[in-house]
């Protein structure tokens, strides 16, 4: 799908962002299926990737599938959060460390502020909300006047007390 979405009466400048979520790779999803998605995703040539969590499907091991991850690049960035399911067999630890070594910017309830011409946008993620997650800490120190993306798995994010700090929310979790 694709939506446009202006974060500001006046935005200084256009950008293509592209969201994946729920790779779920595992018993039924593999490595060449990471593969195809990742291949999709760069053909839209994006200018900054989000990924909003469930990389695996249950099982710590299952990020090994996870290797074509490493292709992604955009000029701002990749960024991503944890899901519910990366926390099953005790995996979220293993999926992160996975993800970073692929050169991706895991977001566990911490911001990034990453400049978008002459513009500082805050990137807040925050980790699943069912375990570990907390806007309060993601969204910490965070200006009232800064334009704010806030990366969830969670689509329930939006109805914690700051979650209007942000402009926009991406959240996967809803397949």
């Amino acid at each position: 799908n694709e939506e446009t979405v202006e974060l500001a009466e006046e935005p200084a400048t256009e950008i293509r962002a592209v969201v994946a979520a729920d790779f779920h790779v595992g018993p039924y999803k593999g490595t060449r299926w990471t593969q195809q998605v990742v291949d999709r995703i760069m053909a839209q040539e994006p200018d900054i990737i989000f990924l909003p969590g469930d990389f695996i499907f249950k099982d710590a091991d299952d990020a090994d599938m996870l290797e074509p991850l490493g292709d992604l690049s955009a000029p701002y960035g990749v960024y991503a959060v944890t899901g519910n399911h990366d926390y099953m067999d005790d995996a979220s630890q293993y999926v992160i460390d996975t993800l970073v070594r692929h050169g991706i910017t895991v977001l566990e309830n911490e911001r990034v502020r990453i400049m978008i011409e002459d513009r500082e946008l805050v990137l807040a993620g925050v980790s699943d909300l069912w375990y570990e997650g907390s806007t309060h800490r993601a969204l910490a120190g965070v200006d009232s006047e800064e334009m704010v993306i806030l990366i969830s798995h969670n689509p329930d994010a939006v109805l914690y007390s700051n979650a209007d700090r942000a402009d926009l929310v991406i959240a996967g979790h809803t397949h």
